[in-house]
Order: structure tokens, then C-alpha cells, then sequence
């Protein structure tokens, strides 16, 4: 890497590890974080091709570190999956009837899937990216029925109306938010939420 795109690439990672308050070394990022980076990239507006030669760069930095006898993460050897940009792409969601399956269903026994269901609805009925919900979003930007924000991407404040099944899940839990987890985690649970829905075809409804 010339020392350009070194810097370049350093800066990028400092500003995410500022964004989510962590701090990573060569030895333990892993493809989990690297998920992370790439949909914390995508939300702050970098296309795809980008972020697949800034993941690039990264795993040369990991494979130089190894070269050198450095202790670095098996991430260096293991595939990611950016989705390319496309216009073509058809956007995937969910109908009312069918987010109201999701929010019906009984959890209990599974604490993640809980979760994951949980901040799903808020997002669903908040609009919020992932950013917001999963990171700046706290019980203080909760009052009298109204969600008051700041969005990372656009260093706005919003305020948003509680829907009833946010109501409903902030009661539930006595006025605490579900726990957070990271992107790619997320992703994977909300797939599995929604196969328990039986929500995992493309149905009349969403032609």
C-alpha cells in the first residue's frame, strides 16, 4: 500500500472504533467486527466497491503482520460478503400483517431472539437506521411518548411518535430498551425470526 491509502485506511478505522466506542488490535478483529465496519461504511454512505478495497487493504495490513511473525487474527484467511450496488436490486420488507406476526411471537424461552425481535420492531416503527437504534438510541431520548434523536449520518434530531407495539415492548420491559449487538449477529437473528414467522417467501402481497 502506498502511504496514502495507509493513512487513509487508518483514519477510516479510528472514526469506527470512535463510532462504537471499542478499540481493536491485529489479534482479535474478526469477521464478526468486519461486518460491523462494513455496515457502519455502508450507513455513513460509501458504496460498495469502496468498501470491498478498504476491507482489502485491511486484510494486506493482517497478512504483512503475519509475515512478520506477528500475532494477528484468522480474519486475513476468511471471506466477507459485500452486497454490490446495483439499481436493479429489489428492496425486501415486510407488509403490517406480516411485522405483526413477528411481534406476536412468543420468545420467551430465547433471550437473543427476543432481543433481536424487539429492537427489530422499533426499528420498524421508528424508521431509524441501524446506527441509530443499535447505537445512539438510549432510554433518556425517551419522554412522554415521543423518541427525540440525533442521527449519526446526518447530525440531525428527529422526534418519532411511539407506535403502540413499541409502547407495548417498553412496558414490557419496564421502561429499558432491548440490549444491543452487532450488526451481523443481528442480521443472522432476524433471519431465523422470521423463518419462525413462516416469513421466508415472497408473497401476493408485497406485488
Amino acid at each position: 500500500l502506498i502511504k496514502s491509502q495507509y493513512q487513509k485506511l487508518i483514519t477510516i478505522l479510528s472514526r469506527f472504533e470512535e463510532a462504537k466506542r471499542l478499540k481493536h488490535t491485529l489479534s482479535d478483529f474478526s469477521q464478526d467486527n468486519a461486518y460491523e465496519l462494513i455496515n457502519w461504511l455502508e450507513e455513513d454512505g460509501y458504496n460498495a466497491s469502496t468498501i470491498d478495497r478498504y476491507i482489502g487493504r485491511l486484510k494486506f495490513i493482517l497478512n504483512r503482520a503475519s509475515e512478520m511473525s506477528l500475532n494477528v487474527s484468522q480474519f486475513r484467511n476468511q471471506r466477507v460478503y459485500i452486497e454490490k450496488d446495483s439499481d436493479e436490486i429489489e428492496s425486501v420488507y415486510l407488509t403490517e400483517k406480516e411485522i405483526e406476526k413477528v411481534f406476536n411471537l412468543d420468545l420467551n424461552q430465547d433471550y437473543d431472539l427476543e432481543n433481536a425481535r424487539d429492537n427489530f420492531i422499533i426499528s420498524c416503527f421508528t424508521g431509524l437506521r441501524i446506527s441509530d437504534f443499535m447505537g445512539g438510541l438510549k432510554t433518556e431520548n425517551i419522554k412522554n411518548g415521543l423518541i427525540s434523536i440525533k442521527t449519526q449520518k446526518t447530525k440531525t434530531f428527529v422526534t418519532i411518535p411511539m407506535h403502540n407495539m413499541v409502547k407495548n415492548i417498553l412496558n414490557k420491559r419496564f421502561g429499558q430498551l432491548p440490549s444491543k449487538s452487532n450488526t451481523h449477529e443481528y442480521n443472522k437473528k432476524i433471519k431465523i425470526i422470521c423463518q419462525i414467522a413462516e416469513i421466508d417467501n415472497r408473497s401476493e402481497e408485497h406485488t
